[in-house]
């Protein structure tokens, strides 16, 4: 293809930190684990929960792998200097160990509190921990970037995506967005072979679509809330 348009391939794979959590709360009022709060201490005897060490209630580990494929087009007009389209697949993970499972079958989950039993209390909060079914993410996106001279070594910038999200084997606790919006706009300084940037950015439903792994049953609630960072950025150009 010419050089004012041209098609990429890209492939990323993420794995997140292992999360430790040491104490959860049931039901808004029964918190177990090994902090302070904790009205019940869980542990197990079988070979599987020794990495929790007998000082863990929880641990949990992810990866994400994406393909992702980008036509980019070069318009040179008032309003953008190139755009381009994307799709992608994402798939996400999880995997998590916990002795809490435990507590839906036996003696202990038939004890009854507030009406439930001990077993109905732990299935339910447990469809909000990650599934460990993989599950897929399939996008579709359109992102447009412009580049304004202000000064000689001061450039005005602004880079806008917008990203349709759809979703496969799932399983949905909350209402999920079907889009999200990103704008980054800022300033970028050269001096001699450095660039300064400074900029921000915004999303309208969190990093839903822009950062996969981000996203499950544990933090989906967090997904219909609007995100915003501030950023710096130093490069030095050889």
């Amino acid at each position: 293809m010419s050089f004012d348009r041209y098609i990429s391939f890209s492939t990323s794979k993420t794995i997140a930190d292992q999360q430790e959590i040491n104490c959860y709360t049931f039901y808004k009022s029964i918190t177990v684990g090994f902090c302070d709060d904790a009205v019940l201490s869980i542990t197990n005897s079988k070979d599987k929960y020794d990495p929790l060490n007998d000082n863990q209630l929880l641990i949990i580990n992810g990866k994400n792998l994406e393909n992702k494929l980008i036509y980019t087009q070069t318009i040179n007009n008032f309003f953008f200097d190139n755009y381009s389209l994307y799709i992608s697949q994402s798939k996400n993970k999880f995997s998590w160990l916990s002795p809490i499972e435990e507590l839906t079958s036996g003696f202990i989950s038939s004890l009854t509190f507030n009406g439930q039993t001990i077993g109905q209390i732990v299935t339910r909060d447990l469809k909000k921990f990650p599934q460990r079914d993989e599950y897929t993410f399939h996008k579709a996106g359109v992102s447009v970037f412009k580049n304004i001279n202000l000064l000689n070594n001061i450039h005005f910038f602004y880079d806008l995506d917008f990203v349709y999200v759809k979703t496969s084997n799932y399983f949905v606790a909350l209402d999920q967005p079907k889009y999200n919006v990103k704008l980054e706009t800022g300033i970028v300084l050269n001096v001699n072979n450095f660039d300064l940037k400074l900029s921000g950015t915004i999303y309208q439903n969190n990093l839903y679509g822009f950062n996969d792994i981000t996203f499950n049953q544990k933090t989906e609630h967090h997904f219909n809330n609007n995100f915003g960072s501030i950023n710096i950025e130093l490069k030095y150009l050889f």
